[in-house]
């Protein structure tokens, strides 16, 4: 049995075709808004995710530029021995060590 509905001047309504399309039309809202309520975790979700991306991202970036820079002092580095080593060989140039046998 189906309760009665009233009308707003207070008579009962004939539950008729456009009351139950009318009631199936709440029923679609309802469902809709709770899908629309749905995607904030899945947006959640992604928005965590490409926090994680950007985190690594920036570790990479870091470890970029810390490897730049080891770079730049290793050739620094290599360039001042090879400067030391042709003072070096200046130096011991004056010096007559003779032939080899």
């Amino acid at each position: 049995r189906r309760p009665t509905v009233v009308t707003g001047a207070g008579y009962p309504a004939r539950p008729d075709a456009s009351s139950h399309e009318s009631e199936a039309a709440r029923t679609r809202s309802a469902q809709s808004l709770r899908t629309a309520r749905a995607p904030p975790n899945s947006a959640q979700e992604q928005t965590g995710g490409i926090h994680q991306v950007n985190l690594a991202v920036n570790s990479l970036d870091q470890g970029t530029q810390q490897n730049a820079a080891l770079v730049e002092q290793s050739a620094a580095a290599a360039e001042s021995l090879r400067n030391q080593a042709a003072e070096l060989m200046q130096m011991v140039s004056v010096f007559n060590v003779g032939q080899m046998r």
